[in-house]
């Protein structure tokens, strides 16, 4: 997946086959981002939009999906090497951290 700097990207999830829409978020997301581990009770229904920019090594992201659990264990965050932040801002829904 190319990552153009200074103009943004999207990917969606909507031109995928409705069984293959969550293993290719997930692929999908973890090149862009830090990787993850995503759960859902099932493939069914599922939809993913995600647009970015990246400014230097500054990366803006809008990201829109149906409920899913995105997990990250301590032992897979110390494994990179990035320095990675990430600040959210909820706007609809809920989230737990």
């Amino acid at each position: 997946m190319a990552q153009a700097t200074g103009c943004w990207q999207n990917l969606c999830t909507e031109a995928v086959p409705p069984r293959d829409r969550l293993a290719y978020w997930h692929e999908a997301t973890n090149r862009l981002f830090p990787p993850t581990r995503l759960s859902r009770p099932n493939h069914e229904g599922f939809y993913g939009n995600v647009s970015w920019l990246e400014i230097g090594d500054l990366t803006l992201a809008n990201i829109v999906s149906t409920s899913l659990d995105v997990t990250r264990s301590e032992r897979e965050i110390t494994r990179d090497d990035d320095r990675w932040y990430e600040i959210n801002v909820q706007i609809e829904g809920t989230s737990a951290f």
